[in-house]
C-alpha cells in the first residue's frame, strides 16, 4: 500500500490488523477520514516513565490491555477477537513459539520472545509492538 504526504512510503500490510483501503475508498475518503480521526480520537498511550524498573504488576497490566483481547486474560488463546483472527490466537501456555532460536521441545528463549511480540508474526494479525519501550517490552 502506498503511503501519502506525512505517511509513509509503504508498510508491510502483515504488521497490522488493519485492513487495507487502498482500492475500496477512493483517496479523498481515505484523508477525510484520516482528518476525522486525528480531530476526534484522543491519544490513548500512557507513557510509563523510562527509569521504572520492570516489574511482574508492570507486564501484567501490559498483557491485559494489549494482548488479552486475542490471547485471552490466561493467556491459553481463547480471547474475545479469537473467531476473527486467522490463524487463531496461540495458546501460550503451551510454550509454543512458532519462529524461535531453540529446537522443538525447547523452551524459547527471553530474545525468542521478545522478538515475537516486537515484530509480530507474518502472515497474521498479531502486530508488532516495537514501539513500545524496551522496558515495557522486557517487563
Amino acid at each position: 500500500m502506498k503511503g501519502g504526504k506525512g505517511l509513509p512510503e509503504k508498510f508491510e500490510p502483515w504488521n497490522s490488523a488493519m485492513p487495507a483501503w487502498e482500492k475500496i475508498l477512493s483517496q479523498e475518503e481515505v484523508w477525510k477520514t484520516i482528518l476525522y480521526i486525528n480531530k476526534t480520537v484522543k491519544d490513548r498511550r500512557q507513557p510509563i516513565p523510562q527509569k521504572q524498573k520492570p516489574s511482574l504488576e508492570q507486564g501484567k497490566n501490559i498483557y491485559l490491555k494489549k494482548c488479552a483481547f486475542c490471547h485471552g486474560e490466561k493467556g491459553k488463546g481463547d480471547g474475545p477477537a479469537k473467531e476473527y483472527t486467522l490463524p487463531q490466537p496461540r495458546n501460550l501456555t503451551k510454550g509454543h513459539i512458532k519462529i524461535r532460536s531453540t529446537s522443538f521441545g525447547k523452551i524459547p528463549t527471553d530474545k525468542d520472545l521478545f522478538d515475537a511480540v516486537s515484530n509480530g508474526m507474518k502472515g497474521t494479525t498479531m502486530p508488532g509492538w516495537s514501539h513500545l519501550s524496551k522496558v515495557i517490552d522486557k517487563a
